[in-house]
């Protein structure tokens, strides 16, 4: 997030505040306390998202300024990495929640051949050489394969060795 980004946020704030206006405007040396809170926050590299909804609580008046008011900058910091956390711990639950047990892929692959194609397929779309189209089709043409329900896609090729292998030069790159 930009400095004049933050600044702007703070100075919202000082709207719905005047005690805290006057203390963004107080000089301290030769700049500002709100230019020394607004650079304290920008070093922080804060999610912008999370600042910015943690700002709005204050402007929204849904959030009381702390006491002492010096605090607030610790305290908008505290709350969008408390919220950060939260998010992050949130999902990392539900990915575990939703995370096969182990063998839970193999019933539904019948071999580690495929299986190992179908984990290359979803590395290529996570890389971004695969579009999440392409790479739904692919994995539904690669298990009619395996059930010998359609011929050998062009993408798949089998090694001297029989071990399958996912080319990628005869797909568009991405």
């Amino acid at each position: 997030m930009k400095r004049a980004e933050i600044k702007a946020l703070l100075w919202e704030i000082a709207k719905r505040y005047p005690r805290f206006q006057g203390l963004l405007q107080k000089r301290v040396g030769d700049e500002t306390q709100g230019s020394i809170w607004v650079s304290d926050l920008y070093r922080m590299e804060l999610d912008s998202g999370y600042l910015t909804d943690v700002c709005h609580d204050y402007i929204e008046l849904r959030k009381d300024l702390p006491n002492p008011i010096d605090n607030i900058v610790k305290e908008i910091a505290d709350e969008v990495r408390r919220l950060q956390y939260q998010d992050q711990r949130r999902l990392e639950l539900h990915m575990q929640a939703n995370q096969p047990a182990p063998g839970e892929l193999m019933k539904i692959v019948g071999s580690w051949g495929i299986g190992k194609v179908a984990i290359d397929i979803g590395v290529a779309l996570k890389n971004k050489k695969l579009t999440e189209e392409e790479n739904f089709k692919m994995v539904d043409q690669l298990f009619a394969w395996e059930k010998k329900e359609i011929e050998q896609p062009d993408w798949l090729s089998v090694d001297s060795n029989g071990k399958l292998l996912l080319c990628l030069s005869t797909t568009k790159e991405k």
